[in-house]
């Protein structure tokens, strides 16, 4: 696809070739095509492997669309159609269209966040992904898909219908539209094209690479992917900052279109004019990212002027953020859909999604349960005061007592049972209606200790609580300490949610001046929402207990930021706000303010009960800080 878009650009997607450049193409072949024959089947091979290292890291959700799809009969072709019906006839369908070069797969992420709030329709493009893949050159001109769209879309629409579009998709869409419009509710356009004086004019220099034989062109574009997951064909496409496993995906995305479907679509592409855009008449939300280089933020700010404020909202500018919007921020994209669809096109039902839930729903990380269970967790913890301003950094590193790379497991448990000692010895009140804090930390027991040398655990009462709190399984925060900083435990939060979204983050906690992220992902919330609060990323990786390089890094941040503001909050999360939250907030208790590690776990629990959860995170406290 990186490569579709190159030469897209290079001839300006008007497939003006001039008859000099055909020479210059039959120059080319006779160096090129010994060299393609050679390197072909290492290429092929290479690619093969990238394949299955990719569908090993994101084989549930691949599976899972693969489930889910079919080939098709369109128009006398066999299209590969993911079709995920919703048992309520009476929701949203979601209609998504990749653009050149692209597949069903890169709208995984969607697909997941919207089975079982949606019904869901995506395909492959001809000549794309697992569709058919014919060499008629007229099959490839967007007339031709477009009515593959149409017939598509009558097969499956329903009462309310939503469009989603990407790059060349979003051309596609403008074309569509005429066509369907009565039955279209919203659209939306991620990395929009548009013809403007700027984008029209064609690069004849580079057009040659079109006539070129296909074989040559293979070379050409396995070439531009040397380099892998860090080659220029993954950079065009992706900002610096995605994973690795991200750009492993989009370097199989980019080998998967043939040569011959990339010089057939890029000779016949089109370009929307702003006559195009100005028959739509359906609510529009423009997404781009701020560092696209193939369909740059300026097209979705010339698109919103070209609709006008009463169709299209405000252009959404995704910082850090390629040409791949919805796989590079995906929890953000799905938030800022998810709340369009909520404003825009008056789909209340989706405020409340457990109330068109599927009972067939597959879990993900926002699938309906889990969204259910973070709704359902309490937006903030109390309020945890630290000294202010913290002491010098020397001043708290000589408590760690083993190297950077000791590990913990080699630990006996009766080195830190005594520091455990009295959380075994309490109890929770009778009447109090509190979820256990969970089995003991570690065994005092030598016998269970003697042969492994490592801590066991064992059954034991639950931790005593202060009765505030049940004021913080409602979301109440407490009383803060004048004259001191304070942590703020919170679940993260989500740009589409009315009760907790960074705004109302803001509005909620006035004294919160930074905001430590420790989520793995991009956060589904636009930092700068936050208003004059600070953000800073310091991303971990869920249920695996953070490193002490991750300790020290939240440490340093947090010192850093009270040295200057001593007496403001920081607000904290990971996802529900209590595993990697609070062992971040116990090692800087225990660190910092010289807590043992019983006390910094308990006041951890005090702030949002139940406290921490994961028994290997609490044994992991004990056992780094043993003495």
């Amino acid at each position: 696809m990186g490569w579709l878009s190159r030469i897209g650009s290079a001839c300006g997607l008007d497939g003006v070739v001039s008859s000099s450049t055909v020479l210059a193409a039959a120059a080319a072949s006779s160096v090129l095509v010994p060299l393609g024959v050679l390197y072909g089947r290492h290429a092929w091979r290479r690619f093969a492997a990238v394949d299955q290292t990719e569908t090993a890291e994101a084989s549930q959700l691949i599976q899972f669309i693969d489930a889910n799809s079919s080939l098709q009969l369109v128009r006398g072709k066999r299209l590969r159609v993911v079709h995920i019906p919703h048992e309520n006839k009476d929701v949203p369908v979601l209609f998504m269209l990749h653009g050149a070069g692209g597949q069903a797969e890169q709208w995984m992420e969607q697909i997941a966040f919207f089975n079982g709030r949606c019904s869901i329709v995506a395909w492959d493009n001809v000549g794309h992904g697992k569709s058919e893949k014919p060499h008629r050159y007229d099959l490839y001109a967007r007339e031709s898909i477009v009515q593959d769209s149409i017939e598509l879309f009558h097969r499956y629409r329903g009462r309310r219908n939503v469009l989603l579009a990407h790059s060349y998709g979003t051309s596609v869409t403008t074309a569509l539209y005429p066509h369907i419009q009565q039955h279209v509710s919203a659209i939306v356009m991620l990395g929009c094209i548009v013809q403007t004086p700027t984008t029209s004019a064609p690069h004849a220099s580079r057009a040659w690479l079109l006539d070129l034989p296909d074989i040559v062109l293979d070379v050409l574009r396995s070439l531009d992917r040397r380099g892998g997951p860090d080659s220029v064909s993954v950079a065009r496409m992706l900002h610096r900052s995605a994973s690795v496993a991200l750009k492993r995906r989009q370097l199989r995305w980019n080998a998967n279109t043939p040569s011959h479907v990339v010089k057939a679509l890029s000779k016949q592409a089109i370009r929307p004019t702003p006559d195009d855009f100005k028959k739509i008449t359906a609510p529009v939300l423009l997404i781009s990212g701020a560092d696209d280089h193939l369909t740059v933020p300026a097209n979705a700010h010339a698109v919103h002027e070209i609709l006008g404020a009463q169709l299209s909202v405000k252009p959404q500018i995704l910082p850090e953020t390629g040409h791949q919007a919805m796989v590079e921020k995906r929890e953000l994209v799905n938030a800022l859909i998810n709340r369009f669809l909520i404003d825009q096109a008056k789909f209340h039902d989706l405020e409340h999604p457990h109330h068109v839930q599927r009972g067939n729903s597959v879990e993900f990380k926002w699938s309906l349960k889990n969204f259910d269970k973070w709704r359902a967790t309490p937006a903030f913890g109390l309020f945890i005061p630290v000294t202010a301003p913290p002491p010098p950094r020397h001043a708290w590193q000589h408590q760690r007592l083993s190297s950077p790379g000791h590990s913990p497991t080699s630990s006996p448990a009766a080195a830190h049972s005594a520091s455990l000692a009295r959380l075994t010895s309490s109890r929770l009140p009778s009447d109090t209606n509190l979820p256990p804090l969970g089995d003991s930390l570690v065994s005092s027991s030598s016998s269970s200790s003697s042969t492994s040398g490592n801590p066991q655990p064992l059954t034991q009462a639950p931790m005593s609580y202060a009765a505030i709190v049940s004021a913080g399984l409602t979301g109440a925060r407490g009383e803060r300490k004048p004259g001191h900083g304070h942590f703020v435990p919170m679940r993260v939060p989500r740009q589409d949610d009315d009760d907790h979204s960074p705004d109302h983050v803001a509005s909620s906690l006035p004294s919160v001046g930074l905001v430590l992220d420790l989520g793995s992902d991009a956060p589904p919330y636009m930092p700068e929402s936050f208003g004059q609060i600070e953000y800073l990323k310091l991303p971990s990786t869920s249920k695996i207990v953070p490193s002490r390089s991750e300790v020290d890094a939240f440490i340093s941040a947090a010192a850093r930021f009270w040295a200057t503001h001593p007496d403001r909050d920081i607000g904290v999360h990971c996802h529900y706000g209590y595993n990697r939250t609070g062992f971040m907030i116990c090692s800087y208790l225990i660190e910092v303010e010289g807590m043992d590690v019983a006390s910094a776990i308990e006041r951890f629990a005090l702030s949002r009960a139940p406290g921490i959860r994961h028994q290997h995170f609490k044994d992991e406290l004990a056992a780094r800080y043993a003495q």
